[in-house]
């Protein structure tokens, strides 16, 4: 490579250097960012196996080229590229540990922030557009683990995540898959979140929010370290071993979900079933996360393996073996959630479908179903728009009713206590309370305001009779019984006088209620504003105890003429 160059991939902050002054110096403890990893392999694995890892662990390689020292071919460098940049040591360690239990041939000298890396001979390997995750990579090292030794797997899983701090969950690296962004955008292509710390657990979280080039949401994840060093030392590295709590969940699977469905809703799972259609690794591992949440989902997807010859072939890189003994296992230990459809699917674009199969199929418990999505724009266009057809209902000269309807909280009640067209009319609240409310705001304006006055203060014996009344919808029987008791009744004697006042207010406005509004002579006012629905007060409902009502079935079979009738519904007045 005669224009390569030589390079270090992290960032530094500017600090005061004890011999050289302040300035970006390549020093560990300047280190502040870095995504591009790259390790060097200078014996004990040939280029060509290193490769076949990469590629057998899905470990997306940017490219790898020989170093100025190599004479047969097997002096290299492979360098990595991360799908976000790192801002944490803590993370930035971790990257390059799980790389070494992945190459243990690796020079060690590459785990430091700062190293420095030559040019080389010859390019030997590209694939610039490759992005490497560290929730993948963290698979991948547990799978190394797991196929090199399957009887003491589950002990080495362990002492790997003691060594680098994670928390398990099941046994496996504790993780959580984010369907949703915890954090917009800005400039970035992620957001990334370190040090929220649990003391109760000694743990501590990682989130990232991943995005692509035009600022589209691709994916989230939270990994979970600990926080806490045993004391102990490592046999090998000699570090400090983390202490780590494993939590123990059992997953719920999906039951009674029929696979008849699956088949009627799901192309891609049809024509895998009926060995129609070719998977590569990705697509088959996301339709895995969705059919081993369901009961009996484990036994279709082998099924449908089974199906195609090529997945048991080395052809097919024995992908129905490696799902048998790794990674069904793994999505069930570490609770997987179903892939999206729109992430894996072939066919999601074309297709009518939810977030993923289980819930394609059927709405499951606690899960809200979206069926149309409401149009949604800003606050202060919502406002104009009330704005406007307030105005134009208000200068209408059609006579007809208009029903403005809007959210709560828009300012409809102050659009209408501040409206210059709103000077004339009849005003309906739907209570008592948020009609003196109103009447004290409007007069604030400077407008001619009246209030319909409150019910009379009454004894208990005649607020039963008009409380009664009220109840079975005898408005008027209510306003002649008031007129019965006003000469022994001050306060109702001035509620009249009110009353008649607010009927015959020439000009302005009058607020009243909704029980009330239908009650009262509207005169000279032809606009009438009820703010809020009336109907539950127009068309009031009651109720009745069932042997009330079987007595009043029974009496109007009994009477068949007007007169008797006519009698009843006095006395029951």
């Amino acid at each position: 490579m005669p224009k390569a160059k030589s390079f270090c991939p992290a960032h530094f902050k500017e600090t005061d250097h004890p011999n050289k002054g302040i300035g970006f110096h390549k020093t560990n403890e300047a280190w502040i960012e870095q995504q591009i990893f790259a390790i060097d392999i200078d014996k004990g694995l040939p280029l060509k196996e290193a490769l076949k890892i990469c590629e057998d662990y899905r470990l997306p390689l940017a490219f790898a080229y020989t170093s100025f020292s190599d004479t047969d071919g097997d002096r290299y460098r492979l360098v990595f590229i991360l799908n976000h940049p790192v801002t944490e040591i803590r993370i930035h360690t971790l990257v390059m540990d799980v790389l070494q239990q992945i190459f243990p041939q690796m020079d060690k000298q590459c785990k430091l922030p700062s190293q420095f890396f030559f040019g080389g001979k010859k390019l030997v390997y590209e694939n610039y557009e490759g992005r490497l995750d560290i929730v993948g990579l963290i698979e991948a090292a547990c799978r190394k683990i797991t196929l090199s030794d399957r009887s003491n797997a589950s002990k080495k899983i362990k002492a790997f995540c003691q060594a680098l701090g994670i928390q398990t969950k099941n046994g496996f690296p504790r993780f959580d898959q984010l369907e949703e962004s915890f954090s917009a955008p800005t400039k970035f292509q992620y957001v990334g979140v370190g040090g929220e710390k649990d003391e109760d657990t000694k743990s501590q979280q990682y989130l990232y929010s991943i995005y692509s080039n035009g600022g589209e949401f691709v994916s989230s994840y939270r990994l979970y370290l600990s926080t806490s060093v045993s004391g102990k030392k490592s046999r090998k590295t000699k570090d400090f071993k983390y202490e780590i709590q494993n939590i123990e969940i059992k997953r719920d699977k999906v039951r009674n979900l029929d696979f008849h469905d699956i088949t009627k809703k799901c192309r891609l799972y049809r024509e895998f079933i009926d060995a129609q259609i070719w998977l590569d690794h990705n697509k088959l591992f996301a339709l895995a996360t969705n059919l081993l949440v369901i009961e009996g989902g484990k036994t279709k997807f082998l099924d449908g393996l089974s199906k195609r010859i090529e997945y048991a072939s080395a052809e097919g890189k024995y992908k129905k073996q490696e799902f048998e003994n790794y990674h069904i296992n793994y999505i069930n230990k570490t609770c997987y959630e179903p892939t999206q459809c729109d992430k894996y699917c072939p066919y999601a674009n074309s297709c009518l479908h939810q977030v993923n199969i289980p819930e394609t199929v059927r709405l499951l418990k606690n899960q809200v179903k979206i069926i149309h999505h409401e149009e949604i724009i800003p606050l202060i266009e919502a406002e104009r728009r009330l704005e406007e057809v307030f105005e134009s209902a208000m200068t209408s000269d059609d006579e007809m009713v208009h029903i403005i309807k809007a959210d709560t909280g828009l300012g409809k009640t102050e659009l209408y206590v501040k409206s210059k067209s709103f000077q004339n009319g009849i005003l309906a609240v739907p209570t008592h309370a948020l009609k003196n409310e109103i009447v004290k705001r409007i007069r604030k304006e400077g407008k001619n305001v009246i209030a319909v006055p409150d019910i009379p203060i009454l004894d208990a014996f005649q607020k039963a009779n008009i409380d009664r009344f009220y109840a079975l919808g005898a408005h008027e029987r209510a306003v002649r019984y008031l007129h019965e008791i006003k000469s022994d009744n001050e306060s109702v004697r001035q509620y009249f006088h009110e009353l008649d006042a607010a009927n015959n207010t020439p000009e302005g406005l009058l607020v009243t209620t909704h029980d009330r509004v239908i009650l009262y002579p509207h005169g000279n006012q032809k606009l009438v504003l009820i703010d809020e629905d009336p109907i539950g007060k127009l068309l009031a409902q009651g109720s009745m105890n069932i042997s009330d009502f079987a007595f009043l079935v029974l009496e109007l079979k009994r009477l068949s003429d007007e007169r008797h009738i006519a009698s009843l519904y006095k006395d029951m007045d």
